[in-house]
């Protein structure tokens, strides 16, 4: 078993937290070579490698998840009172000021995870590939928003498509949903803290 750190936005840890969230894509980097007549396969190694037919095995691709592995989630926190406070929990109850206090989630000690996942399965595949039942695996929903106010999603597809886009807007085209890239599809369920936690890696 491996214990690896995965970040997550707000809006994602609380789908996660709902029990709506058993499925995240991460980009393939490098983007594998765009040919129409290529397909990205994965082998049987713990469908930890993906490798691009017809190309040497040296471009095979390694997922950065694999099958059995423990994921901690980092997600936007605070300190307060001697312990810690996650911005996807209800906050009503701290004062206004508060707010000022979050930290991004990718400068998360360690120490403060609360939510652990196991990795279930991992495949490649392409962004546009993704169905209406894979949306909702992702934690979204026909009337979805990303904020109160905001045009509800018409289906679960459309509101991972914007969540995307707002995510990746300000990287290279390549990974934007227009582009369709490759990308890792890891199935995951909720699972208790490692026993050997915080010490394992």
């Amino acid at each position: 078993m491996t214990v690896k750190p995965i970040l997550f936005a707000t809006p994602m840890v609380k789908a996660i937290l709902k029990g709506d969230k058993t499925e995240t894509r991460r980009i393939i980097k490098p983007q594998p070579p765009n040919s129409p007549e290529g397909s990205l396969e994965t082998t049987s190694y713990g469908v930890a490698f993906a490798e691009w037919r017809g190309m040497p095995a040296e471009l095979s691709y390694r997922a950065p998840y694999c099958s059995g592995d423990v994921l901690y989630v980092r997600e936007t926190w605070a300190e307060w009172v001697g312990g810690y406070v996650y911005k996807a929990d209800d906050i009503s109850a701290y004062p206004h000021s508060f707010v000022d206090r979050w930290h991004p989630s990718i400068h998360m000690p360690k120490e403060a995870a609360r939510i652990f996942l196991c990795v279930t399965g991992v495949q490649a595949e392409r962004l546009q590939e993704i169905t209406e039942d894979g949306a909702q695996r992702e934690g979204f929903y026909p009337g979805w928003t990303s904020r109160r106010g905001s045009t509800p999603a018409l289906t679960a597809r459309q509101g991972f498509m914007w969540m995307w886009q707002y995510l990746t807007h300000a990287g290279p085209y390549e990974h934007t949903w227009p582009a369709n890239p490759w990308v890792w599809v890891t199935s995951f369920e909720r699972c208790e803290k490692p026993e050997a936690w915080p010490c394992c890696e």
